[in-house]
């Protein structure tokens, strides 16, 4: 599925009852606030009663929607523009609420009433069916969707919906057709959802006939790609088994095994997959067939497990055998040393490249070598040896000058050494390039450590003066935090108004999947004047998503998880769109809907996105804004060529996308809209709204509410979407990395198994709630690896938590943080840690309190790799 997983996976049981709170307090309640009107009487409704639902919303306080919008919309009032988008806002309300009978009933006022959302309608009354366990009507309305909107913006999502909708019914053989109908499209060619899709039938044929579905789920047990789906099959086989179904067992054959063996490697999970594969290994004495397996996959598993140890012992082994006999050759001592800074076991590292070059520095396999060893003796910290070589590696040529100045001049520094620090650190900034502002940097340290106070300070006022980043002038700044509210911004979620009732926590279940989905007994609500009269839905007879993850042989990791349901965020949410004197909302309204109307017959879609705005629900214009304009821009992508004709044919007449783009919050294109023109305004408010549109707080409501739930500053996360992505949720990078927050393959589907959402896919992560959803939650647990360490968990987020783990293995606890980062191996999760925390900073100056200031930590001693090594 596409969109409909965005408000699927939060809905809560029986919700409606949320609204009705004061009705049903019994005698003796306490309600946790006072009412603002007497019992019997409605309170007044806002004058401009749309502006203060969208507000609502936009906080998340749901309930506070449906108490404003319901009776706006039975009384006079409602007659007129507003109307719809209070319908519309309403329906999407009580579908993030759970209530789908409500939901529904919107959705299909809004279908009959043939107005602009009519398409976008009848979609989300569709899926609002499913939910409400009225599958055979899901089944009509997306068809009827199809037959009228061919192409249309959800028209391959209904084919996934009717699937699902025919397995909820028991049609297995319709529902396994409309899937791979899905998949036969050449439209959705490259989205690799053949396993997922693969899944849902397998759930399907369980659910109806679970003797048939035992070997599908086998099959996708022991043989897949993502991490969730063997998570899905190998709880399914354990509830199946539980139920009494006997069969329902994980295979033991060694062929099984060896399977399991290699998906636990292809899905990343390396260490289970490393178990799997010794607990092979070490019966291959006794079967061939094993045994020529684990010979031709041991690198492999070596490889994904990162247990270069093993290869370097054994190397070492061999080469101590050579030595008596005088065969040992440098090249056998260079793969040892390679192996062990591999390894990250700095100790052993330095002790190879100690040998190495006393013993083969003449020979080509350590030709140019001594900057690599320098590197090994700096991890291992031992600041005095490395400072040498780095001098010596220069001295010699070896690896770039301006890098054996700059770390030569950082050991220098940490070894005590002021004056041979001062020196390369000099030389460094003389060559300007990527070390010039991080050598002005440490020499301002070395001289105030040296007692050159004076010539500390012009160096600090250099490096505010030249930063590009913001990273140094934060670590410069060390004046105390004062103000009021959430000034302190350590990259965690500070909330000073905790929630007064408690949260409805949904059961456990399978949030992107509504095969095995229906209520015990949902109540249809009775519409009165329509002709939707509802029925009590059939008790179930096994609940295939209540899935558990035991596996016997294998341990996978496990986190604390909140379920991911809407709540009402506790502190106010900025917005950078406000009316100000660059922008003005009717303004921007005008122009989208100009575009809109002119052009209908190009984009029809658009038609509804100046509804959607005025309703707020921009997650659902935005996209519209930025697929219209991205065709405009570039007509060479657009398949159909009857419109791939009339668009080159606009091409450069049209005005008013700017005002389109920030009237739908396509942040995207209003960012590039905004880029750099605060460089030429003199009056500083302008600057700063300049700025906000270029920082801008995108998918704020969603973004709020998991960064609460997860203790992540929204900011944060932020700042890291600007880096990744400038807020394209479309994204693809050249390692395939995709979405707003650009997640690899790989990566979302061990964290969709580790939020027990097992229905998972690549083309997911193009959809922004599950991305971003995804971010927050991998952020927080790269915090919770390294204690807390934010700055260590945005390197890990651009270079893997167990690469920034082996590059400061050695010196964990042991130096500060400013100087761990700029040890960081790798140039790009070294520039990336200093770019997303100078964005970091920009947004708490755009947005937070007056005094709020990014706090760094001191340093980095915790590093738990059980909590998240992927």
């Amino acid at each position: 599925m596409d969109t409909q997983v965005k408000l699927i996976a939060m809905f809560s049981p029986l919700p409606w009852l949320f609204s009705l709170t004061t009705a049903l307090a019994g005698p003796g309640t306490v309600l946790p606030t006072v009412p603002s009107v007497p019992p019997g009487r409605i309170a007044a409704l806002p004058s401009d009663t749309l502006a203060e639902a969208r507000a609502r919303y936009r906080q998340q306080d749901l309930n506070g929607v449906v108490a404003i919008l319901e009776p706006f919309l039975a009384s006079r009032r409602s007659r007129g523009a507003d109307r719809s988008p209070a319908r519309m806002l309403l329906g999407t309300t009580h579908l993030a609420l759970g209530n789908a009978n409500m939901a529904s009933a919107e959705f299909y006022r809004l279908r009959r009433a043939n107005s602009s959302l009519t398409e976008i309608a009848t979609w989300w009354e569709a899926v609002a069916d499913l939910e409400r366990g009225r599958p055979h009507a899901t089944v009509r309305e997306c068809g009827e969707y199809r037959e009228k909107y061919p192409g249309g913006i959800y028209d391959q999502a209904c084919r996934i919906l009717i699937g699902d909708a025919q397995a909820a019914r028991g049609n297995t053989g319709a529902a396994a057709k409309a899937y791979k109908d899905y998949l036969a499209d050449p439209l959705n060619a490259g989205q690799k959802r053949a396993e997922e899709l693969r899944l849902r039938t397998a759930l399907a044929v369980t659910r109806n006939r679970p003797a048939s579905g035992i070997g599908l789920l086998k099959q996708l047990a022991v043989s897949h790609a993502y991490a969730s789906t063997g998570m899905s099959a190998f709880r399914t086989l354990e509830t199946l088994h539980e139920a009494g179904h006997e069969q329902a067992v994980m295979p033991t054959d060694p062929l099984s095994r060896m399977a399991l063996a290699n998906s636990l490697r292809q899905s990343g999970w390396s260490a289970p997959a490393w178990s799997a594969f010794t607990a092979l290994d070490a019966e291959g004495e006794d079967d061939a067939n094993i045994a020529r397996w684990a010979e031709a996959n041991r690198g492999r598993f070596v490889r994904s497990a990162r247990r270069w140890d093993v290869p370097a012992s054994q190397q070492v082994a061999a080469y101590r055998a050579t030595q008596t006999d005088g065969n040992a050759t440098p090249e056998m001592a260079w793969r040892i040393f390679d192996l062990w800074t591999r390894a990250g076991a700095w100790d052993k590292a330095v002790e190879w490249g100690r040998h190495g070059l006393a013993e083969h520095e003449g020979s080509s396999a350590w030709r140019g070598r001594i900057d690599e060893v320098a590197r090994a003796e700096m991890l291992a910290g031992n600041w005095s040896e490395s400072h040498a070589l780095w001098s010596a590696a220069r001295a010699a040529g070896h690896g770039p000058r301006a890098t054996s100045l700059f770390y030569g001049g950082l050991t220098g520094f940490l070894a005590g050494e002021h004056e041979s620090a001062e020196a390369n650190l000099s030389d460094a900034m003389k060559l300007r390039g990527q070390w010039r502002v991080p050598a002005v940097y440490w020499r301002a340290k070395n001289r105030a450590a040296a007692g050159d106070t004076a010539g500390a300070k012009e160096d600090r006022a250099t490096v505010l003066a030249t930063d590009p980043t913001g990273w140094y002038a934060l670590l410069l700044d060390q004046t105390p935090l004062e103000g009021e509210g959430w000034v302190v911004r350590d990259g965690t979620f500070q909330d000073p108004d905790p929630p007064v009732l408690p949260r409805y926590t949904r059961p456990e279940s399978t949030p992107k999947s509504l095969v095995g989905q229906l209520p015990v007994a949902t109540p249809i609500a009775d519409m009165g004047d329509t002709s939707r009269p509802g029925r009590m839905v059939p008790t179930r007879r096994t609940g295939w998503q209540q899935l558990r993850w035991p596996m016997k042989a294998t341990t996978l990791p496990t986190h604390s998880v909140v379920s991911p349901q809407m709540a009402t965020v506790h502190v106010d949410i900025p917005d950078g769109y406000r009316d100000n004197v660059l922008h003005s909302e009717a303004g921007a309204l005008r122009s989208l809907s100009a575009i809109a109307r002119n052009h209908k017959t190009v984009w029809p879609q658009l038609a509804g996105a100046p509804t959607l705005v005025r309703a707020g629900l921009y997650d659902q214009a935005g996209p519209l804004v930025h697929r219209a304009y991205a065709e405009y821009k570039d007509p060479s992508a657009v398949a159909d060529p009857e419109r791939k004709a009339a668009i080159e044919t606009l091409k450069g007449t049209i005005s008013g996308w700017k005002g389109a783009a920030q009237a739908a919050r396509d942040h995207h294109h209003v960012v590039k809209g905004f880029w750099g023109v605060q460089r030429g305004m003199s009056d500083a408010q302008r600057k700063v709204h300049a700025l906000r549109m270029q920082y801008p707080i995108a998918h704020a409501s969603e973004l709020w509410a998991h960064c609460q739930r997860w203790n992540v500053d929204p900011f944060l996360v932020l700042a890291v979407m600007r880096q990744e992505s400038v807020y394209n949720a479309n994204a693809m990078s050249p390692t395939g990395a995709m979405g707003l927050v650009q997640f690899l393959k790989g990566t979302g589907a061990k964290v969709s198994a580790m939020l027990e959402e097992p229905l998972y896919s690549p083309h997911d992560l193009f959809d922004p709630s599950i991305n971003l959803r995804y971010a927050v939650f991998y952020l927080k647990i790269l915090s919770d690896r390294f204690g807390g360490s934010f700055p260590m968990a945005v390197a890990s987020y651009n270079g893997g938590p167990h690469n920034m783990s082996r590059d400061h293995r050695g010196l964990l606890g042991g130096i500060s943080l400013d100087a761990y980062v700029e040890m960081i191996a790798r140039k790009e999760p070294r520039d990336y840690v200093k770019k997303v925390t100078g964005f970091y900073q920009r947004y708490v100056e755009l947005y937070a309190p007056a005094g709020a200031r990014v706090v760094l930590p001191a340093g980095t001693s915790v590093d738990k790799p059980e909590i998240v090594d992927f």
